[in-house]
Protein backbone atom coordinates (compact mmCIF):
# COMPACT_ATOMS: atom_id res chain seq x y z
CA UNK A 1 0.00 0.00 0.00
CA UNK A 2 0.57 3.79 -0.28
CA UNK A 3 1.26 4.46 3.06
CA UNK A 4 3.05 0.82 3.82
CA UNK A 5 5.66 2.46 1.15
CA UNK A 6 5.80 5.87 3.10
CA UNK A 7 6.49 3.99 5.85
CA UNK A 8 9.37 2.04 4.46
CA UNK A 9 10.79 5.58 2.88
CA UNK A 10 11.12 7.21 6.22
CA UNK A 11 12.43 4.01 8.24
CA UNK A 12 15.19 3.62 5.26
CA UNK A 13 16.33 7.34 5.82
CA UNK A 14 16.59 7.23 9.56
CA UNK A 15 18.32 4.21 9.04
CA UNK A 16 21.08 5.81 6.66
CA UNK A 17 23.40 8.14 8.17
CA UNK A 18 23.60 9.92 4.68
CA UNK A 19 20.20 10.36 4.29
CA UNK A 20 20.32 11.99 7.51
CA UNK A 21 22.86 14.34 6.61
CA UNK A 22 20.77 14.96 3.08
CA UNK A 23 18.27 16.33 5.46
CA UNK A 24 20.17 18.23 7.69
CA UNK A 25 21.97 19.83 4.86
CA UNK A 26 18.59 20.66 3.21
CA UNK A 27 17.22 22.03 6.36
CA UNK A 28 20.18 24.55 6.80
CA UNK A 29 20.07 25.95 3.54
CA UNK A 30 15.99 26.30 3.73
CA UNK A 31 16.37 28.31 7.16
CA UNK A 32 19.53 30.63 5.48
CA UNK A 33 16.61 31.68 3.50
CA UNK A 34 15.09 33.57 6.00
CA UNK A 35 18.21 36.06 5.92
CA UNK A 36 18.35 36.30 1.98
CA UNK A 37 17.65 39.51 0.35
CA UNK A 38 16.69 38.08 -2.80
CA UNK A 39 13.92 35.65 -1.50
CA UNK A 40 12.83 34.39 -4.44
CA UNK A 41 16.08 33.69 -5.78
CA UNK A 42 17.06 31.80 -2.69
CA UNK A 43 13.13 29.54 -3.20
CA UNK A 44 14.29 28.78 -6.83
CA UNK A 45 17.76 27.93 -5.68
CA UNK A 46 16.25 25.84 -3.12
CA UNK A 47 13.88 23.76 -5.23
CA UNK A 48 17.30 23.21 -7.87
CA UNK A 49 18.91 21.70 -4.50
CA UNK A 50 15.74 19.64 -3.60
CA UNK A 51 15.57 18.40 -7.56
CA UNK A 52 19.68 17.80 -7.38
CA UNK A 53 19.35 15.59 -3.96
CA UNK A 54 16.16 13.58 -5.06
CA UNK A 55 18.11 12.58 -8.31
CA UNK A 56 21.04 11.69 -5.78
CA UNK A 57 18.55 9.79 -3.39
CA UNK A 58 17.15 7.65 -6.69
CA UNK A 59 20.42 7.09 -8.29
CA UNK A 60 21.48 5.66 -5.07
CA UNK A 61 18.36 3.28 -4.50
CA UNK A 62 17.48 1.89 -8.00
CA UNK A 63 21.37 1.82 -10.14
CA UNK A 64 22.07 -1.86 -10.32
CA UNK A 65 25.34 -3.29 -11.38
CA UNK A 66 23.32 -4.33 -14.93
CA UNK A 67 22.69 -0.57 -15.67
CA UNK A 68 26.14 0.88 -14.59
CA UNK A 69 27.10 0.11 -18.18
CA UNK A 70 23.82 1.40 -19.99
CA UNK A 71 24.42 4.71 -17.77
CA UNK A 72 28.32 5.16 -19.20
CA UNK A 73 27.21 4.16 -22.81
CA UNK A 74 24.71 7.14 -22.73
CA UNK A 75 26.92 9.48 -21.26
CA UNK A 76 29.94 8.75 -23.33
CA UNK A 77 28.35 9.13 -26.61
CA UNK A 78 26.46 12.29 -25.64
CA UNK A 79 29.82 13.72 -24.48
CA UNK A 80 31.57 12.00 -27.43
CA UNK A 81 29.23 14.33 -30.00
CA UNK A 82 29.85 17.69 -27.43
CA UNK A 83 34.03 16.79 -28.34
CA UNK A 84 32.93 16.92 -31.32
CA UNK A 85 30.93 20.33 -31.49
CA UNK A 86 33.57 21.77 -29.63
CA UNK A 87 36.33 20.43 -31.97
CA UNK A 88 34.52 22.00 -34.86
CA UNK A 89 33.89 24.87 -32.86
CA UNK A 90 37.55 26.03 -32.22
CA UNK A 91 38.87 24.41 -36.11
CA UNK A 92 36.54 27.19 -36.86
CA UNK A 93 36.64 29.48 -34.39
CA UNK A 94 32.96 30.06 -34.29
CA UNK A 95 29.64 28.39 -32.91
CA UNK A 96 27.61 26.48 -35.49
CA UNK A 97 24.35 28.12 -35.18
CA UNK A 98 23.17 25.59 -32.36
CA UNK A 99 21.26 27.79 -30.24
CA UNK A 100 18.43 25.61 -30.02
CA UNK A 101 20.59 22.80 -28.25
CA UNK A 102 21.66 25.59 -25.96
CA UNK A 103 25.15 26.92 -27.79
CA UNK A 104 26.77 30.09 -26.94
CA UNK A 105 27.35 32.93 -29.90
CA UNK A 106 30.78 32.56 -30.20
CA UNK A 107 33.19 34.72 -31.91
CA UNK A 108 36.71 35.72 -30.97
CA UNK A 109 36.57 39.05 -29.44
CA UNK A 110 33.13 39.33 -28.15
CA UNK A 111 32.80 40.38 -25.02
CA UNK A 112 32.54 37.97 -21.98
CA UNK A 113 33.98 35.00 -24.67
CA UNK A 114 36.64 32.57 -22.97
CA UNK A 115 39.59 33.16 -25.74
CA UNK A 116 43.76 33.33 -25.32
CA UNK A 117 46.95 34.84 -27.47
CA UNK A 118 48.28 32.54 -29.36
CA UNK A 119 50.50 31.49 -32.54
CA UNK A 120 47.49 30.47 -34.41
CA UNK A 121 44.86 27.94 -34.46
CA UNK A 122 46.74 25.05 -34.71
CA UNK A 123 49.93 23.26 -35.90
CA UNK A 124 51.30 24.71 -39.67
CA UNK A 125 50.95 21.48 -40.92
CA UNK A 126 47.27 21.73 -40.42
CA UNK A 127 46.66 25.08 -42.39
CA UNK A 128 48.48 23.43 -45.27
CA UNK A 129 45.83 21.09 -45.24
CA UNK A 130 42.85 23.91 -44.96
CA UNK A 131 44.40 26.59 -45.95
CA UNK A 132 41.19 28.53 -45.36
CA UNK A 133 41.69 28.69 -41.49
CA UNK A 134 44.94 30.28 -41.60
CA UNK A 135 45.22 33.48 -39.40
CA UNK A 136 45.68 37.05 -40.89
CA UNK A 137 48.90 36.98 -38.82
CA UNK A 138 51.18 34.97 -36.83
CA UNK A 139 49.94 36.30 -33.50
CA UNK A 140 45.89 35.58 -32.91
CA UNK A 141 43.68 35.59 -30.17
CA UNK A 142 42.25 31.93 -29.98
CA UNK A 143 38.46 30.89 -28.95
CA UNK A 144 38.05 27.91 -26.28
CA UNK A 145 35.63 25.08 -27.47
CA UNK A 146 32.15 25.53 -25.37
CA UNK A 147 30.13 22.64 -26.42
CA UNK A 148 26.50 23.54 -25.39
CA UNK A 149 27.99 24.68 -22.13
CA UNK A 150 28.23 27.81 -20.77
CA UNK A 151 31.96 27.99 -20.29
CA UNK A 152 35.21 26.03 -21.43
CA UNK A 153 35.57 25.01 -17.83
CA UNK A 154 32.23 23.32 -17.27
CA UNK A 155 32.54 21.39 -20.82
CA UNK A 156 35.92 20.30 -19.43
CA UNK A 157 34.99 19.22 -16.45
CA UNK A 158 32.29 16.29 -17.74
CA UNK A 159 34.76 15.60 -20.47
CA UNK A 160 37.26 14.42 -17.62
CA UNK A 161 34.60 12.53 -16.04
CA UNK A 162 34.08 11.26 -20.02
CA UNK A 163 37.80 10.07 -20.29
CA UNK A 164 37.35 7.71 -17.26
CA UNK A 165 34.30 6.57 -18.17
CA UNK A 166 35.85 5.77 -21.63
CA UNK A 167 38.54 3.76 -19.53
CA UNK A 168 36.81 1.93 -17.18
CA UNK A 169 34.69 0.40 -21.11
CA UNK A 170 37.64 -0.30 -22.61
CA UNK A 171 39.14 -2.43 -20.08
CA UNK A 172 35.94 -4.29 -19.89
CA UNK A 173 36.14 -5.07 -23.38
CA UNK A 174 35.73 -8.98 -24.00
CA UNK A 175 36.04 -9.38 -27.19
CA UNK A 176 38.56 -9.49 -29.56
CA UNK A 177 41.07 -6.19 -30.74
CA UNK A 178 39.60 -5.39 -33.38
CA UNK A 179 35.65 -5.57 -32.39
CA UNK A 180 33.50 -3.05 -33.18
CA UNK A 181 32.88 -2.22 -29.84
CA UNK A 182 37.22 -1.61 -28.89
CA UNK A 183 37.02 0.70 -31.84
CA UNK A 184 34.12 2.77 -31.50
CA UNK A 185 35.38 3.33 -27.73
CA UNK A 186 38.75 4.17 -29.20
CA UNK A 187 37.13 6.60 -31.38
CA UNK A 188 35.44 8.02 -28.22
CA UNK A 189 38.91 8.40 -26.59
CA UNK A 190 40.39 10.32 -29.33
CA UNK A 191 37.54 12.50 -30.12
CA UNK A 192 36.82 13.46 -26.12
CA UNK A 193 40.50 13.94 -25.42
CA UNK A 194 40.82 15.82 -27.94
CA UNK A 195 37.69 17.91 -27.47
CA UNK A 196 38.83 18.21 -23.58
CA UNK A 197 42.60 19.90 -25.47
CA UNK A 198 40.74 22.34 -27.27
CA UNK A 199 39.12 23.65 -24.26
CA UNK A 200 43.23 24.95 -23.01
CA UNK A 201 41.49 24.51 -19.31
CA UNK A 202 44.68 24.11 -17.56
CA UNK A 203 43.51 22.86 -14.07
CA UNK A 204 41.20 20.25 -15.81
CA UNK A 205 44.44 19.28 -18.36
CA UNK A 206 46.72 18.90 -15.60
CA UNK A 207 43.70 16.80 -13.38
CA UNK A 208 42.68 14.84 -16.27
CA UNK A 209 46.36 13.63 -16.71
CA UNK A 210 47.02 12.68 -13.00
CA UNK A 211 43.49 11.11 -12.91
CA UNK A 212 44.68 8.75 -16.12
CA UNK A 213 47.44 7.97 -13.87
CA UNK A 214 46.82 7.30 -11.01
CA UNK A 215 43.41 5.30 -12.85
CA UNK A 216 46.30 2.99 -14.75
CA UNK A 217 48.07 2.15 -11.33
CA UNK A 218 45.27 1.41 -9.04
CA UNK A 219 43.70 -0.56 -11.69
CA UNK A 220 46.58 -2.53 -12.41
CA UNK A 221 47.85 -3.18 -9.07
CA UNK A 222 43.64 -4.15 -7.98
CA UNK A 223 43.98 -6.58 -10.66
CA UNK A 224 47.56 -8.02 -10.08
CA UNK A 225 47.22 -8.76 -6.12
CA UNK A 226 43.87 -11.06 -6.23
CA UNK A 227 45.49 -12.88 -9.61
CA UNK A 228 49.26 -13.18 -7.84
CA UNK A 229 46.94 -14.75 -4.44
CA UNK A 230 44.78 -16.96 -7.05
CA UNK A 231 47.92 -18.66 -8.53
CA UNK A 232 49.62 -19.39 -4.76
CA UNK A 233 46.52 -20.74 -4.20
CA UNK A 234 45.31 -22.86 -6.74
CA UNK A 235 42.36 -20.62 -8.34
CA UNK A 236 44.11 -19.58 -11.03
CA UNK A 237 41.14 -20.06 -13.43
CA UNK A 238 38.56 -18.71 -11.00
CA UNK A 239 40.17 -15.34 -11.58
CA UNK A 240 41.88 -15.25 -14.66
CA UNK A 241 38.60 -13.74 -16.30
CA UNK A 242 38.94 -10.37 -14.35
CA UNK A 243 43.05 -10.14 -14.56
CA UNK A 244 43.35 -8.47 -18.12
CA UNK A 245 46.72 -6.55 -18.70
CA UNK A 246 46.55 -7.38 -22.55
CA UNK A 247 43.78 -4.42 -22.42
CA UNK A 248 45.53 -2.52 -20.17
CA UNK A 249 48.04 -2.52 -22.80
CA UNK A 250 46.04 -1.60 -25.14
CA UNK A 251 44.50 1.38 -23.78
CA UNK A 252 48.00 2.96 -22.89
CA UNK A 253 49.27 2.29 -26.14
CA UNK A 254 45.83 4.17 -27.10
CA UNK A 255 46.58 7.03 -24.65
CA UNK A 256 49.63 7.59 -25.77
CA UNK A 257 49.18 7.87 -29.17
CA UNK A 258 46.33 10.54 -28.90
CA UNK A 259 48.37 12.25 -26.70
CA UNK A 260 50.82 11.90 -29.30
CA UNK A 261 48.27 13.76 -32.05
CA UNK A 262 47.45 16.22 -30.04
CA UNK A 263 50.81 17.37 -29.11
CA UNK A 264 51.45 17.35 -32.82
CA UNK A 265 48.37 19.73 -33.93
CA UNK A 266 48.62 22.01 -30.77
CA UNK A 267 51.60 22.03 -29.06
CA UNK A 268 52.32 25.27 -29.66
CA UNK A 269 48.92 26.64 -28.51
CA UNK A 270 49.19 24.34 -25.40
CA UNK A 271 52.23 25.75 -24.06
CA UNK A 272 51.03 29.40 -24.82
CA UNK A 273 48.06 28.77 -23.23
CA UNK A 274 50.11 27.55 -19.96
CA UNK A 275 52.98 29.83 -20.15
CA UNK A 276 51.89 33.37 -22.61
CA UNK A 277 52.76 34.34 -25.28
CA UNK A 278 55.24 37.16 -25.82
CA UNK A 279 54.82 40.24 -27.78
CA UNK A 280 57.19 42.88 -26.66
CA UNK A 281 55.76 41.88 -23.23
CA UNK A 282 54.24 38.53 -21.45
CA UNK A 283 50.69 38.10 -22.23
CA UNK A 284 49.39 35.40 -20.37
CA UNK A 285 45.89 35.68 -18.60
CA UNK A 286 47.48 33.49 -15.41
CA UNK A 287 47.88 35.97 -13.22
CA UNK A 288 44.47 37.88 -14.05
CA UNK A 289 42.09 34.49 -13.66
CA UNK A 290 44.18 34.34 -10.22
CA UNK A 291 43.60 38.20 -9.12
CA UNK A 292 40.25 37.17 -9.88
CA UNK A 293 39.55 34.16 -7.19
CA UNK A 294 41.43 36.19 -4.92
CA UNK A 295 38.89 38.95 -5.01
CA UNK A 296 35.78 36.42 -4.97
CA UNK A 297 37.78 34.29 -2.48
CA UNK A 298 38.40 37.60 -0.08
CA UNK A 299 34.67 38.60 -0.32
CA UNK A 300 33.05 34.87 0.70
CA UNK A 301 36.18 35.26 3.52
CA UNK A 302 34.10 38.40 4.75
CA UNK A 303 31.15 36.98 4.50
CA UNK A 304 31.80 33.99 6.24
CA UNK A 305 33.48 36.31 8.93
CA UNK A 306 30.28 38.46 9.23
CA UNK A 307 27.28 36.39 8.74
CA UNK A 308 28.90 32.88 10.09
CA UNK A 309 25.90 31.34 11.30
CA UNK A 310 23.30 31.82 7.92
CA UNK A 311 25.59 33.67 5.93
CA UNK A 312 23.66 36.12 3.09
CA UNK A 313 21.29 33.28 2.08
CA UNK A 314 20.77 30.59 0.02
CA UNK A 315 22.26 32.05 -3.68
CA UNK A 316 22.22 35.41 -2.69
CA UNK A 317 25.89 35.41 -3.22
CA UNK A 318 26.31 37.25 -6.39
CA UNK A 319 23.67 39.86 -5.16
CA UNK A 320 25.15 40.83 -1.98
CA UNK A 321 28.75 40.62 -3.11
CA UNK A 322 29.13 44.41 -3.33
CA UNK A 323 28.39 44.71 0.29
CA UNK A 324 31.79 43.22 1.07
CA UNK A 325 34.14 44.90 -1.84
CA UNK A 326 36.67 47.26 -0.87
CA UNK A 327 35.85 48.70 -4.51
CA UNK A 328 33.70 49.10 -7.03
CA UNK A 329 33.15 46.39 -8.95
CA UNK A 330 33.15 45.72 -12.64
CA UNK A 331 30.32 44.05 -13.67
CA UNK A 332 32.06 40.77 -15.32
CA UNK A 333 33.09 40.72 -11.97
CA UNK A 334 29.80 39.30 -10.38
CA UNK A 335 29.82 35.79 -10.18
CA UNK A 336 29.74 33.01 -7.64
CA UNK A 337 32.86 32.65 -6.00
CA UNK A 338 35.11 29.67 -7.71
CA UNK A 339 35.29 27.47 -4.40
CA UNK A 340 32.03 25.42 -3.93
CA UNK A 341 32.97 24.82 0.21
CA UNK A 342 33.51 28.74 0.56
CA UNK A 343 30.55 29.53 -1.37
CA UNK A 344 27.91 27.46 0.18
CA UNK A 345 29.69 28.89 4.12
CA UNK A 346 29.14 32.36 2.36
CA UNK A 347 25.47 31.90 1.57
CA UNK A 348 24.14 29.37 4.27
CA UNK A 349 26.73 29.58 7.01
CA UNK A 350 29.57 27.42 8.93
CA UNK A 351 27.18 24.82 9.52
CA UNK A 352 26.13 23.93 5.95
CA UNK A 353 29.57 23.78 4.98
CA UNK A 354 30.44 21.18 8.21
CA UNK A 355 27.12 19.18 6.97
CA UNK A 356 28.26 19.51 3.33
CA UNK A 357 31.62 17.79 4.35
CA UNK A 358 30.24 14.89 6.17
CA UNK A 359 27.49 14.23 3.55
CA UNK A 360 30.62 13.97 1.62
CA UNK A 361 32.52 11.92 3.76
CA UNK A 362 30.19 9.49 3.62
CA UNK A 363 29.66 9.03 0.07
CA UNK A 364 33.55 8.16 0.13
CA UNK A 365 33.16 6.17 3.23
CA UNK A 366 30.44 4.21 1.27
CA UNK A 367 31.52 3.92 -1.72
CA UNK A 368 35.30 2.11 -0.44
CA UNK A 369 32.83 -0.13 1.57
CA UNK A 370 30.57 -0.90 -1.47
CA UNK A 371 30.67 -4.31 -2.89
CA UNK A 372 30.85 -3.44 -6.66
CA UNK A 373 33.87 -4.41 -8.65
CA UNK A 374 36.55 -2.74 -7.26
CA UNK A 375 37.98 -1.44 -10.70
CA UNK A 376 34.70 0.38 -10.83
CA UNK A 377 34.86 1.45 -7.29
CA UNK A 378 38.68 2.96 -8.75
CA UNK A 379 36.95 4.74 -11.34
CA UNK A 380 33.90 6.52 -9.76
CA UNK A 381 36.46 7.51 -6.84
CA UNK A 382 38.68 9.49 -9.06
CA UNK A 383 35.91 10.87 -10.47
CA UNK A 384 34.06 12.38 -7.69
CA UNK A 385 37.70 12.89 -6.44
CA UNK A 386 38.36 14.69 -9.24
CA UNK A 387 35.11 16.93 -8.87
CA UNK A 388 35.96 17.74 -5.74
CA UNK A 389 39.10 19.50 -6.49
CA UNK A 390 37.66 20.87 -9.27
CA UNK A 391 35.66 22.94 -6.49
CA UNK A 392 38.49 24.04 -5.09
CA UNK A 393 39.04 26.54 -8.36
CA UNK A 394 35.48 26.51 -9.75
CA UNK A 395 31.77 26.82 -8.56
CA UNK A 396 29.76 25.14 -11.35
CA UNK A 397 29.67 21.47 -9.77
CA UNK A 398 27.26 23.48 -7.39
CA UNK A 399 25.59 25.86 -9.55
CA UNK A 400 25.11 25.01 -13.20
CA UNK A 401 22.24 22.94 -14.43
CA UNK A 402 24.90 20.32 -16.13
CA UNK A 403 27.65 20.59 -13.56
CA UNK A 404 25.04 19.86 -11.03
CA UNK A 405 23.67 16.57 -12.63
CA UNK A 406 26.99 15.30 -13.11
CA UNK A 407 28.02 15.78 -9.53
CA UNK A 408 25.22 14.06 -7.98
CA UNK A 409 25.26 11.69 -10.56
CA UNK A 410 28.32 10.50 -9.56
CA UNK A 411 27.75 10.68 -6.02
CA UNK A 412 24.94 8.47 -6.25
CA UNK A 413 26.63 6.09 -8.26
CA UNK A 414 29.31 5.89 -6.04
CA UNK A 415 27.39 5.49 -2.72
CA UNK A 416 24.72 3.01 -4.70
CA UNK A 417 23.10 0.47 -2.75
CA UNK A 418 24.52 -2.39 -4.77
Amino acid sequence: SKRGRLRGGILSVKQDPIYLVVVLFWLILAISIIVSHETILSLLGLVKTTEFLLLFAYIRENVSRETFRTIFWIFLASMSLQALLGIVQYLGQSSLGLKFLGEEYLRPGLRDIAEFVSHGVASPWFYQSFPYLSPISDISVNLRAYGTFSHPNVFAGLLFMGILVNLYLLFHVKQKVLSRETILLSLFLLIIITGLVVTFSRFTLLLTGAGILLWFLAVFLAIRRPYMQGIHSGARFHVKEFYKPQNLAIILMLILMIASINYFLFHQQIQDRFFGVRTGKAESDVLESLGDRELLGGIAVKMIKQKPLLGVGLKNFVVRMQDYADEKLMPYSHQPVHNIYLLVAAESGIFALVAFLILLFLIIKRGLRSEAPLDLKITLLIIFFGFLAIGLVDHFPLTLQQGSIAFWLVAGLLSAKV
